[in-house]
């Protein structure tokens, strides 16, 4: 299963406060919302308007040794997309963008969701490489490589 290396001890909230974006009042208020809720942290201070995902990304990176692939900068394979059913696609912010080394790349919001990445690999029948991006640019991604379904 995909693992990545921890780089530091400090979780996401701890990374935005000291790099100023937000305040320890606002942590506590997605904490509390965390709580009650359920979530990611990162989720709900970018759903608050207190940080935006590109900050969010920016403190996973700081914090793992995952490698960052925005979908707008890649020339996606339309063969990998077909690979991966849209409804996965969508429903968890990924998107495939190549086969390499009869390994499928797939950028993903989330790269920590094993069950995911495990479906991934059922249904594609690859091996993965995991790569982060924001789920905006994953979205639109998947908006634009995977067809509109006709009415």
């Amino acid at each position: 299963m995909v693992r990545f290396e921890r780089i530091t001890r400090d979780r996401i909230g701890q990374i935005v406060i000291a790099k100023g974006t937000i305040t320890k009042e606002q942590l506590k208020e997605a904490f509390s919302l965390q709580r009650r809720d359920g979530g990611l942290t990162g989720e709900i201070l970018c759903r608050l308007g207190y940080t935006t995902e590109e900050e969010i990304i920016e403190a996973v990176l700081t914090q793992y040794n995952i490698p960052y692939l925005s979908p707008d900068n890649y020339n996606i394979d339309k063969s990998a997309t077909k690979l991966i059913p849209k409804e996965l696609a969508i429903d968890n912010y990924l998107i495939p963008v190549d086969i390499s080394d009869s390994f499928l790349l797939v950028i993903m919001a989330n790269p920590f969701d094993e069950e995911v990445i495990k479906k991934i690999e059922e249904v594609s029948k690859h091996k993965v490489k995991i790569f982060i991006a924001t789920p905006s640019q994953i979205k639109k991604a998947i908006e634009k490589y995977y067809p509109k379904e006709e009415k």
